[in-house]
């Protein structure tokens, strides 16, 4: 009979945790928990062309968040939106002296800026839908792309935290 009390209850906590790591929503990526805000913080300088390439990399999790949905969940598209706002509001910027943008990036944040990037580097000219007079100019467009996904993902992979404990 206590086998069975201790199976039951293993199974009553197992399917707890499932349906807890499940109910993850969008609100739950957007927002800042206590953590984030009181832990690691990274500044990273990042060019026009670095904020061109994570917007290209965020707009490419979108489309295969409406393709794959149990892949990108809400809750990363709730991280998701929460850096494009943070882009379009330029907040948390420290300007160098030379005029070099820095930004201040979360643990989790700078985690989903480089798993979007590392993403986005695998652009291929015949993934595109056009014809074939444009296939040279789409493979060029690829290149550059791609190169501007690895040399930014090297730089975030090497990234160490610039406050241990938070912005304040």
């Amino acid at each position: 009979m206590r086998t069975r009390s201790i199976l039951a209850l293993a199974a009553v906590a197992i399917w707890a945790l499932t349906v807890s790591a499940h109910s993850l929503t969008f609100e739950d990526g957007f927002n800042e928990g206590w953590a984030e805000q009181h832990g690691p913080q990274f500044l990273l300088p990042w060019s026009a062309e670095d904020i061109a390439t994570v917007r290209r990399a965020l707009a490419k999790l979108e489309d295969e968040h409406i393709k794959y949905k149990d892949g990108i969940d809400d809750y990363l598209m709730g991280r998701r939106a929460r850096i494009l706002e943070k882009l379009d509001t330029y907040s948390f910027i420290v300007l160098g002296s030379d005029g070099t943008a820095f930004r201040w990036v979360t643990t989790p944040e700078i985690t989903m800026v480089g798993f979007a990037v590392s993403r986005d580097r695998y652009c291929r000219p015949e993934d595109q839908d056009i014809d074939e007079m444009d296939f040279l100019a789409a493979g060029v467009e690829c290149y550059v792309r791609n190169r501007a996904a690895i040399e930014l993902f090297g730089r975030i992979e090497k990234a160490q935290h610039m406050m241990p404990g938070g912005r304040q």
